[in-house]
């Protein structure tokens, strides 16, 4: 089955960003070296290749991951500036993630880059997710910079509403709302997700939303356990994931990342976020968030003096897991105690405090019949 991200590829003049588009044109037909900087999915890669099949030029696309030292780029970018097309074509020469191949190490990689860029004579369009990158300095000397903003959520509901009309999927315009928020301005993330959750050409999205709260809790776990960074003070924010399940999700994944003194100090700062907890539920002034966020979030980050490197396969608190089950068999022992009150006139909370006694009776087929007890709550007694 054809995806719809290759099955709707949309004409230039559909792409949204058309107010930069005609600038970015204007530099390629120029040799204007040009970095696209914006988001994942806000079209960067999308718009370079509509471009050159309007102006009829051969793309020539390279990945920046693939480029790994400052001979490689002499060879595979400079050669690809130097050759003459195979069609006798204008060339547009297409590097993707550049900010990626920026960060590594003392290679001599922007440099290279930077000389071949100094006297092109071919198009090229450079893409990058973050424009604040400090590899990327010497980088945006020697062009052009335009930055690309996050897709307009009415303009990604336009566009999936329309697939929708083309595919004959049901669907409502919560839902296409739903999958527009999701996608945080990413257009291909969305359209993925509405062709992942509209198997039968009617959209369901019982899965997105758990798939919403844990991508969104795993970046901030990502922000605040790994990276160095200040702005961690908003990894919390911005997920669909309230504080209390945002503590139990570090909790739960700190002890995969810091060891000794800082695993230490971070459980520190996790003791402190529940105190300003506890005030805020006896106090209910809920100005107190500010203080417990603050400690889950930059707190936690500043135990640590270095990036880590280590890989960690975040996975959610086993807490919650073991508090519903617990509640399950209290809420079963409390339906029992409440069917035996009944039939034996007793008070509910008699009966609770001596369920012991009526154990063994309660095995009795007879009496679980009498007492009309469901299957759970036959399994919760002869569990216990």
């Amino acid at each position: 089955m054809k995806s719809f991200i290759e099955k709707y590829k949309p004409k230039l003049e559909e792409i949204p960003q058309q107010k930069l588009i005609k600038k970015i044109r204007e530099n390629v037909i120029s040799s204007i070296p040009t970095i696209l900087v914006g988001p994942t999915g806000s079209c960067k890669t999308s718009i370079a290749y509509k471009i050159a099949e309007e102006l009829d030029y051969e793309i020539i696309e390279i990945n920046s991951s693939d480029l790994r030292n400052k001979e490689e780029i002499k060879r595979v970018i400079g050669g690809s500036l130097n050759q003459q097309s195979l069609f006798q074509k204008n060339k547009l020469i297409l590097i993707d993630e550049i900010d990626g191949m920026a960060g590594r190490e003392d290679w001599g990689g922007v440099g290279a880059l930077k000389e071949l860029l100094s006297n092109p004579k071919q198009s090229i369009i450079l893409t990058a997710n973050d424009k604040d990158n400090k590899n990327l300095k010497d980088l945006k000397k020697g062009c052009k910079l335009i930055n690309l903003d996050k897709i307009d959520l009415f303009e990604i509901v336009m566009i999936i509403k329309n697939i929708c009309e083309q595919e004959n999927i049901k669907y409502t315009e919560q839902q296409l709302k739903a999958i527009a928020i999701a996608s945080n301005g990413d257009l291909r993330a969305a359209i993925n997700d509405l062709q992942s959750n509209s198997p039968d050409k009617e959209l369901d999205l019982i899965d997105l939303q758990k798939r919403e709260i844990e991508g969104g809790i795993i970046e901030a776990l990502d922000k605040i356990l790994r990276k160095l960074d200040k702005n961690s003070v908003f990894a919390l924010n911005y997920i669909n994931c309230d504080l209390n399940e945002s503590a139990l999700w570090i909790e739960e994944n700190m002890p995969f990342v810091y060891f000794g003194k800082e695993l230490e100090d971070g459980f520190g700062y996790m003791s402190k976020a529940d105190i300003f907890k506890s005030r805020i539920i006896k106090q209910q002034y809920w100005r107190f968030l500010v203080y417990q966020n603050l400690f889950l979030s930059l707190g936690i980050n500043s135990v640590k003096t270095t990036e880590k490197s280590v890989v960690v396969k975040y996975k959610r608190s086993s807490r919650i897991l073991k508090i519903w089950l617990n509640n399950q068999r209290v809420m079963n022992k409390k339906n029992i105690s409440k069917k035996i009150s009944q039939k034996t006139h007793t008070s509910v909370k008699e009966v609770f405090k001596n369920f012991n006694r009526y154990k063994s009776l309660l095995t009795i087929e007879k009496i679980q019949n009498e007492l009309k007890l469901d299957e759970e709550e036959k399994n919760y007694v002869l569990q216990t």
